[in-house]
């Protein structure tokens, strides 16, 4: 026979957490009516990630930043692609 053994920890202002879990009577702890969550906007300029830069030469910054180096240190095929793209 395997013995189930559980540890309960609540705080000493609310006993009648530990007793509604022995007792079972962990209904009796919800409120009766729900309470109202705050709704906030969501802010974002875009929630999909797919920004728009406001300059070809801020979208260059930003592939540089991201590569962690100038561009100018890529190849010319890679500088090409990068020009034809923004």
């Amino acid at each position: 026979m395997k013995t189930l053994v559980i540890y309960l920890m609540a705080d000493p202002d609310t006993p009648e957490l530990a007793r509604a879990a022995v007792e079972g009577g962990g209904g009796a702890l919800l409120p009766a009516v729900p309470p109202v969550l705050p709704v906030q906007p969501f802010v974002d300029p875009d929630p999909f990630q797919q920004l728009t830069f406001p300059s070809r030469i801020a979208a260059k910054l930003a592939i540089a930043d991201y590569l962690g180096l100038p561009l100018a240190k890529l190849p010319q095929e890679q500088r090409t692609a990068i020009d034809l793209s923004s």
